[in-house]
């Protein structure tokens, strides 16, 4: 049993600290949606009528938030009046691409494998919720609206107030819901047990996937490298859309706020209705985007993260979980769970009647002066303006996030050594702690230059190609506790990495 918590534990702690960043974003968008734009302004929005699925469709688009963070969003428009099929159509938009996604997708896979893959999640979004809408009809519930902030620094407040207090409120209830779904799949499902289910010569690979997916949860950039991965493997494209589609779309959090809005026998029909259209869509998009100049490789280890993280011959779980938890953490999601943490500390001390009583009353109470720095703005402007600036800090993100090809290869450089010399003395943890370091540098230094307009040539991707195959077959070593392989495998991942920085001849450029 020491291990099954363990096993849950990394899952479950892994997949919250990657949401952590969107779901904050999310809980910001449900507060400008609340406290700047108000009801009006949100049904507007997201139009009506025959519109209402194209508009969402768009919004979701430009919005960087996951399945996760999608879902303080969807129970916002739910209380502004916004019809279920238009909330639909957001709610499994918004989690599958973003600016940061989409330029990221970009970079990893060809180009018109993403641009059909978007045009697919507008038809299955078109299909969805317009199926509602003739099945249920255009149901809207709008709630009693509190009443309205006064513009300016008052406003500006109520938005940090209402995130605080959601944040302690039901949402969370859902999205705990869909990590303990994710956490759960990664027990039942065996180590490395879905290597061989993707394969595109595999009828069922889009149905295995797809049915797997459901539980499961990836945010975009993740499922964006989960993708080009399997391109790269000459994988089923069908089994890739419907990751896409039904992996960051949906999961056991959004499946349970679905049941209880709409009620159980309205949300289920739907649902099977909505996986039967994007397995369809993913057959018709199966064979037509199948990378027929890539070689299969006849696996993939893409899933690898869905499935029970220990191998037969792990004796220490509890070592081997927090060794895989700390090296998949990014620095920017430990800040981001600082932040939240932060916000759930205001929530709570909020949520105590006196304190979010008097602090309501203030936030209600009309200025007393107003000066020419508080000036009046329409929400349209506000709301406009923080659209704008989601995307602006998506793209200034991605920019951060993937630094100047110069400054991965001088980290890649470090991470090779710590590498070489963990796999040499035989010190496994800290060697599989290493192999995802140098994975996530050589994703970085691809990204980076493609983001600069810095075009590696064949010979160079060759040779990161060379040390992404050695890192893959040292990881499998490592996992083996074979020593032999592993020393060998770990001084060929140095050469590897030595050549591939020999090729690159500006690296070493002031």
């Amino acid at each position: 049993m020491d291990d099954w918590f363990w096993a849950f534990y990394l899952r479950f702690a892994r997949n919250f600290m990657h949401a952590v960043p969107t779901l904050l974003i999310g809980f910001l968008i449900a507060a400008v949606f609340a406290q700047m734009m108000r009801r009006e302004n949100v049904q507007r929005l997201f139009g009506r009528g025959w519109r209402a699925m194209g508009q969402a469709w768009l919004v979701g688009m430009l919005l960087p938030v996951c399945g996760l963070g999608v879902l303080p969003v969807l129970r916002e428009m739910r209380r502004q009046g916004v019809s279920a099929g238009a909330i639909l159509a957001f709610g499994l938009t918004a989690p599958l691409f973003n600016p940061i996604s989409v330029i990221y997708g970009l970079t990893l896979a060809n180009p018109w494998v993403i641009l059909a893959f978007c045009a697919g999640s507008l038809v299955i979004v078109g299909v969805a919720g317009s199926s509602w809408n003739w099945l249920f009809g255009q149901s809207e519930v709008s709630e009693a609206q509190p009443r309205a902030i006064a513009p300016g620094f008052r406003r500006m407040v109520s938005v940090g107030w209402y995130l605080a207090r959601e944040m302690t409120g039901p949402v969370m209830l859902f999205v705990l819901a869909g990590l303990v779904g994710v956490a759960l799949l990664g027990l039942f499902l065996p180590f490395c047990s879905l290597q061989f289910s993707a394969e595109a010569h595999d009828p069922l690979a889009p149905l295995v996937m797809g049915a797997v997916s459901i539980l499961a949860y990836t945010s975009p950039i993740q499922v964006m490298v989960i993708i080009a991965g399997m391109f790269e493997h000459g994988n089923s494209a069908g089994a890739a859309f419907s990751h896409l589609v039904l992996g960051a779309g949906l999961n056991l959090g959004t499946i349970v706020w679905l049941l209880g809005a709409y009620g159980w026998r309205r949300g289920l029909t739907w649902l099977m209705l909505f996986v039967a259209v994007t397995i369809a869509v993913a057959y018709g998009l199966n064979k037509p985007l199948f990378p027929h100049s890539v070689s299969p490789a006849g696996h993939t280890h893409a899933f690898d993260d869905y499935c029970y993280p220990f191998s037969a011959s792990e004796e220490e779980p509890r070592r081997a979980a927090l060794t895989q938890l700390h090296s998949k953490i990014e620095p920017y999601e430990s800040l981001f769970f600082q932040a939240w943490l932060g916000c759930l500390v205001v929530g709570i001390v909020l949520r105590i009647r006196p304190i979010n009583a008097r602090v309501q009353a203030w936030l209600e109470r009309a200025p007393d002066v107003t000066t020419g720095f508080d000036p009046y703005l329409p929400p349209a402007i506000l709301w406009m303006a923080s659209l704008v600036g989601l995307v602006a800090f998506s793209v200034i993100g991605c920019f951060l996030y993937y630094p100047h090809p110069r400054q991965a290869l001088t980290e890649l450089q470090s991470a090779n050594i710590a590498l070489t010399s963990a796999a040499v003395s035989g010190e496994w943890d800290v060697a599989l702690h290493w192999v995802g370091i140098n994975e996530s540098w050589l994703h970085k230094l691809s990204i980076g230059a493609a983001l600069r307009g810095i075009q590696l040539t064949p010979y160079q991707q060759a040779k990161a190609n060379l040390l992404s195959e050695k890192l893959e077959l040292l990881e499998h070593a490592v996992k083996r506790r074979d020593a032999k392989e592993t020393r060998e495998l770990g001084l060929a991942c140095y050469q590897a990495g030595a050549r591939l920085r020999r090729s690159i001849p500006w690296f070493a450029a002031p």
